[in-house]
């Protein structure tokens, strides 16, 4: 019933106008496509054995968005973890940077905000390395956001940056 929902997905986003055979739907030749970061991953960045929790697709007003949930328990700190990552498409580059732009002013004067010229077109971390890591990347129309959400001392933070640069250099 998954595989015939997610089937559907893809199709509806065939169809919506997303530019035929892009590599967002179908992968570029054999790789896997952005739909969500492999569980080998998602472990390296929470440090820890995580699950897949939740899988979605949808499409509105033009953006193509592919998300999941991982969830990692650390019994020693005694700490649910969740990653949750998010993978958009949208008409233009001109659109996905002001989504991008949108969504860095407004957490605009809050602390721990760094600007990171090395990944992407663009590239926003926000972290207060007690509770949470959030990194955005805009690369031409595409968007990946990564959200850890009561991260743990086994958290990896340049695990995290290099998924992000691997991800979007394939982009």
């Amino acid at each position: 019933m998954i595989r015939y929902m997610l089937l559907l997905a893809v199709l509806s986003l065939a169809l919506s106008g997303f530019k035929k055979g892009s590599e967002f739907v179908t992968g570029k030749g054999n790789e896997a496509s952005h739909e969500c970061l492999p569980q080998a991953d998602a472990e390296r960045i929470l440090g820890l054995p995580a699950k897949e929790t939740e899988h979605a697709s949808k499409e509105k007003d033009g953006v193509a968005q592919f998300s999941c949930t991982y969830t990692a328990v650390d019994k020693t700190e005694n700490k649910t973890s969740n990653l949750y990552y998010v993978y958009e498409q949208y008409k233009s580059p001109e659109a996905a940077h002001a989504a991008y732009a949108g969504m860095v002013s407004s957490n605009a004067g809050m602390p721990g905000q760094t600007k990171i010229d090395s990944i992407g077109d663009e590239t926003w971390l926000h972290a207060d390395r007690g509770n949470f890591d959030l990194v955005m990347c805009r690369k031409k129309n595409y968007m990946v956001r990564i959200k850890i959400n009561k991260i743990t001392s086994k958290t990896s933070l340049p695990a995290l940056l290099q998924f992000v640069k691997e991800t979007t250099s394939a982009l």
